[in-house]
């Protein structure tokens, strides 16, 4: 039995399920890359990337516990791979060089407001193998 499109509409004016489809459609991707979108290429060196991912926290202290929640965060960066150029490059196995966009909402509380980040990374490939890359990822930036 195929759903009408009022049955359709009815369920997505439900605005519970509108974070959990957008999530849906976010990780929609292969399951080598799980939680990112697919890499997409601008000339022939840089790559956009979205990623999201979902946590919480944890109410550390007895006063915390007003703040526990379960949060999503999402990524933007732009990144460009390096292909030995100089000799560090290479005695580092031809890291990606980028800066990504941070942003997530904390759990939607009035005290913790959100936070935002933007951060220049560079990633150090530690093995690799036909599906799947092992990276360090080391990053220092602003945060508000």
């Amino acid at each position: 039995m195929k759903p009408t499109p009022e049955k359709i509409r009815c369920i997505l004016k439900r605005k519970s399920l509108l974070p959990v489809l957008f999530l849906i459609l976010l990780n929609a991707s292969p399951p080598s890359s799980f939680g990112q979108f697919k890499h997409t290429r601008i000339r022939s060196n840089l790559v956009f990337t979205g990623k999201t991912s979902y946590g919480f926290l944890i109410p550390h202290h007895i006063e915390m516990e007003i703040f526990n929640a379960h949060f999503t965060a999402y990524e933007i960066a732009v990144s460009k791979a390096t292909f030995g150029k100089t000799r560090w490059e290479y005695m580092y196995n031809y890291p990606v060089i980028g800066v990504g966009y941070w942003y997530s909402g904390l759990g939607g509380s009035p005290y913790l407001g959100a936070a935002h980040a933007v951060m220049p990374f560079i990633e150090f490939p530690v093995s690799e193998n036909r599906g799947s890359r092992l990276f360090i990822r080391t990053a220092l930036g602003i945060g508000y």
